[in-house]
């Protein structure tokens, strides 16, 4: 049985996490990666409601 050492990082200001890789910028603990990855679902969940929208309105005249 060998015995693990856990290392932790020291994180600067504004920085948390194992790594220090999420930033407290706006009360928000999300990595970038997945911050980009909500953003453009937002945008296309956006994108497919307008596209709808204008399918069933043109559909009525």
């Amino acid at each position: 049985m060998t015995v693990q050492r856990l290392l932790y990082c020291i994180c600067a200001e504004g920085y948390m996490g194992p790594r220090c890789e999420y930033k407290d910028l706006d009360g928000s603990y999300l990595p970038s990666q997945r911050r980009f990855m909500l953003e453009t679902a937002s945008i296309a969940g956006g994108a497919t409601v307008a596209v709808f929208s204008v399918v069933i309105l043109w559909d009525d005249f």
